[in-house]
């Protein structure tokens, strides 16, 4: 279910030419913030890139988790496994 409704938004966004940029605050400790920037400066990007690749990239593994756990369901329920050319004959590779 999340998988299609992500797949929509992915192809809706590729409609559009125009790119509208958002900003979004978030509260950090002095220590926290000095932290980020230092990363970002070691890295050679900016702040809001670092920010955002974290994010994205947590959102991302959450979302392998699920789909993961969403196979493995299905497995559970049907556990036929497959060769490697069977699932190619399968797919018509």
């Amino acid at each position: 279910m999340y998988y299609n409704v992500l797949q929509g938004c992915i192809q809706c966004a590729t409609m559009y030419y125009e790119v509208v940029m958002m900003s979004i605050s978030i509260r950090v400790s002095e220590k926290e913030s000095k932290l980020i920037k230092k990363y970002a400066e070691l890295n050679g990007t900016t702040v809001s890139e670092v920010m955002r690749q974290a994010i994205l990239s947590k959102i991302e593994d959450e979302f392998d988790i699920f789909l993961y756990e969403q196979a493995y369901k299905e497995y559970e329920e049907n556990p036929k496994t497959y060769t490697i050319e069977e699932a190619k004959k399968i797919l018509d590779f």
